[in-house]
């Protein structure tokens, strides 16, 4: 599930019945969620913090300001993403969050105290993930499938295709 936009958050009644429906999707039906898009631009810290601790149990501190930084690739296919075919370092312009395990972080800072962008975790049965984009990053397509699981072998950025002559 793709939540591209932060109507979510609205505060009303229909946008927490929403909420409230992804979240329990997530963690009780096997629901891939993926906040991404224009989310991230559109939703304050405090509501986005909000709905970490409250609807999916996690201590993710949106960081207040969006920034541009350079990002190492931190994930391992251990932690369920495969990574084979993202690309090992980018400069992303991302809205960062804090407090987030290292098992749960797919690009890291390297300055300050960590931040990571995007995240991705295990919550109930499946895996919620917070992509923090707010300017098109090198590789987005890539992230997005592989956390969709739909990337495929050949997609492989780190081994060296082998051509077959003509």
């Amino acid at each position: 599930m793709l939540v591209t936009d932060s109507v979510v958050a609205q505060g009303t009644d229909e946008s927490q019945k929403l909420l409230s429906l992804i979240a329990n999707h997530t963690k009780h039906h096997g629901c891939m969620a993926i906040l991404m898009g224009f989310f991230a631009s559109t939703i304050d810290p405090v509501t986005l913090d909000t709905i970490f601790r409250d609807y999916f149990d996690l201590r993710w501190k949106p960081v207040a300001d969006t920034e541009i930084h350079k990002a190492r690739l931190v994930a391992s296919d251990q932690s369920l993403l495969r990574t084979s075919s993202l690309v090992p370092r980018m400069l992303a312009n991302a809205a960062w969050s804090r407090g987030v395990l290292s098992s749960q972080a797919v690009y890291v800072r390297p300055v300050g105290n960590m931040a990571a962008y995007p995240t991705y975790a295990q919550v109930g049965l499946c895996k919620l993930s917070y992509i923090g984009d707010t300017g098109f990053i090198q590789g987005l397509a890539r992230l997005i499938l592989s956390m969709c699981r739909l990337d495929r072998p050949e997609d492989n950025l780190r081994e060296p295709r082998h051509f077959q002559p003509l």
